[in-house]
């Protein structure tokens, strides 16, 4: 068998297992189940990004990767992802998720939700604003406005992210009491943009997306399904905006904004096939590559890493660094020479990292089950209080396909215990009037 054809095989072939599922659907397909991400994280990250490693050696050499370092990350991830299909596909998926307990909300008090939007906007616009000063001030020119702020302590972020939770707060009042009014949108547009005002200058582009994906969740179950023309549209307009951010981000350094580069062809290939995002290919083949003759197996470490992650690095100096940080440390720029902020790997390959085969058969096992039930779950769910939190969870699992388990867990429970806490402070208080119980 020659090399072209397993450069072209094996990738298609490792594409085909994911859309396994989707060849025998007579029923429209839905955009947010956690499969149809999957496919094309992979589509982008794994197997356009493989074809153009293997059919480009200056490419291969940038990693200093072989054409068997990459055929052996496909094919671990073609494993990986027959276990996820078994797991995805297993009549127990089904069974969990109906056992699954519900989230129970006994009423909706106003009065409460008004005292709760009151303290999420005062908390979260203190803490922007003290994260807006200690970063530089306001931004006066292009290199503030587009360069990487950057502080230690993650609390600040997090108080900055409770302007998020009072936009998706209003967004379920909005379809709790069916206020559809010119006013109550154009007020949540207000509260959205405020929102975004702290991911853009910090260059948190998936905290805008997942916003935007909670908003569009909310459109597609609650009120009007998205047809494929809307769907290439808003995949058009997220795209451009994440080309944008790192249009200013290079013009911090250059001093120059090229809007004309957001949408040039190169820009757009460079983004989805020849870097680092969606389903990471290149770190993956890393992996196999050094593993474990420079990095030894974690044995579960980096998967508990998160236990860790609320103890501030100023009270715990040595507290183990994130896996991104391991590998851009290790590999990235004691390997190859590359400097990089922290490039994490997908869950498939975290679970190689710790146990190996082993690992990546049970993980991913046990990954396509847990998929299965949580998206069920939110099929079963048609209240809007609840909505919400079958949303993040599906967010978790988007996240999860194409990163590590800790910083997941980590920008799972910011978005979801915040929220958690104001949905049942408002949810708990006396009843305004007449109203059953909300279960879902």
């Amino acid at each position: 068998m020659s090399n072209q054809l397993v450069n072209l095989g094996l990738p298609l072939i490792t594409l085909l297992v994911l859309l396994f599922p989707f060849m025998y659907r007579k029923k429209h397909i839905d955009p947010f189940e956690p499969l149809c991400f999957f496919t094309i994280a992979f589509f982008w990250g794994g197997f356009l990004r493989s074809l153009w490693l293997l059919n480009d050696a200056s490419a291969r050499s940038i990693y200093r990767l072989t054409v068997e370092d990459i055929h052996k990350a496909l094919a671990f991830t073609l494993l990986g992802f027959i276990f996820f299909q078994i797991g995805y596909l297993h009549p127990l998926a089904t069974v969990i998720a109906k056992k699954i307990p519900p989230f129970s909300f006994p009423h909706w008090n106003q009065k409460r939700f008004l005292i709760s939007m009151g303290f999420l906007l005062a908390f979260g616009f203190f803490f922007l604003i003290y994260f807006i000063d200690v970063t530089g001030g306001v931004p006066t020119d292009l290199y503030l406005l587009s360069y990487k702020r950057r502080i230690a302590n993650n609390y600040i972020c997090w108080g900055a992210g409770l302007l998020s939770t009072g936009s998706i707060l209003y967004l379920v009042h909005i379809y709790k009491d069916q206020i559809h009014s010119l006013k109550t949108y154009l007020l949540l547009l207000v509260l959205v943009v405020w929102a975004c005002l702290f991911p853009l200058l910090s260059s948190r582009g998936l905290e805008i997306m997942t916003l935007l994906y909670i908003l569009i969740l909310y459109s597609h179950y609650l009120s009007q399904r998205l047809t494929l023309k809307r769907i290439l549209i808003l995949s058009g307009i997220g795209t451009f905006l994440f080309l944008l951010m790192l249009q200013f981000r290079q013009a911090s350094h250059t001093g120059t904004l090229s809007l004309h580069k957001a949408i040039a062809v190169d820009t757009t290939a460079s983004f989805f096939v020849e870097s680092h995002y969606f389903f990471d290919i290149t770190t993956a083949s890393l992996i196999v590559k050094y593993v474990p003759d420079i990095i030894e197996y974690q044995q579960g470490k980096t998967l508990t890493n998160w236990l860790l992650f609320p103890i501030p690095r100023s009270v715990w100096a040595s507290k183990p660094e994130n896996l991104g940080r391991i590998l851009s440390d290790k590999l990235y720029f004691k390997q190859l020479g590359i400097r990089t902020g922290g490039i994490a790997p997908p869950f498939l390959f975290e679970l190689y990292l710790n146990f190996h085969i082993i690992g990546i058969a049970v993980g991913m096992l046990i990954f396509g089950i847990v998929s299965k039930s949580l998206y069920l779950r939110l099929l079963y769910s048609s209240n809007p209080i609840t909505l919400v939190l079958h949303a993040l969870n599906l967010r978790f699992l988007y996240g999860l396909f194409i990163r590590d388990l800790t910083w997941n867990l980590v920008m799972y429970f910011q978005w979801l215990l915040p929220l958690l806490f104001f949905l049942f402070f408002v949810t708990h208080g006396k009843k305004n009037g007449p109203g059953k119980s909300i279960h879902s």
